[in-house]
């Protein structure tokens, strides 16, 4: 990794109090800065340079995965609420069809099945089931 300067380099600390040197600490010889104390300079410039970078890198990855953990929660909510719903409406319908049955039942004199045993069954079987009895109540009446 490489440290960047900014144009000019950096301003001598007696430039900023009003004392214009016409030097900026790029142009300072290696008088000024022993070659070890730069070197140790740079080593921890560019270990928080790369520290800093960690950390950006860690805080994306993080918010990746929260919006994933979050987008997979959202999607989970969304299908339980949908399902519930899909349940709500078979269950009003199953009831529809098993308060028919045992209308017909009564209206034909037979003996009624009891709710319990007729939500036990699938939408198919009382479909069947209704579908018999009403024909047995047309012919009945023919």
């Amino acid at each position: 990794m490489s440290w960047f300067l900014p144009p000019g380099g950096l301003r001598n600390p007696a430039a900023s109090e009003g004392q214009d040197t016409g030097r900026s600490t790029a142009s300072l010889g290696q008088d000024t800065i022993p070659s070890d104390a730069n070197g140790q300079a740079i080593s921890v410039i560019e270990a928080i340079a790369a520290k800093t970078e960690d950390r950006i890198m860690y805080d994306q990855r993080l918010k990746a995965q929260r919006d994933y953990q979050w987008g997979l929660d959202s999607a989970r909510q969304e299908g339980m609420e949908k399902g519930m719903e899909k349940g709500r409406q078979e269950g009003l319908e199953k009831g529809e069809v098993v308060g028919k049955i045992q209308l017909l039942q009564d209206l034909l004199g037979v003996e009624s099945s009891a709710t319990a045993s007729l939500r036990e069954r699938t939408i198919d079987e009382l479909s069947t089931m209704l579908t018999d009895l009403q024909q047995r109540l047309r012919s009945r009446k023919s």
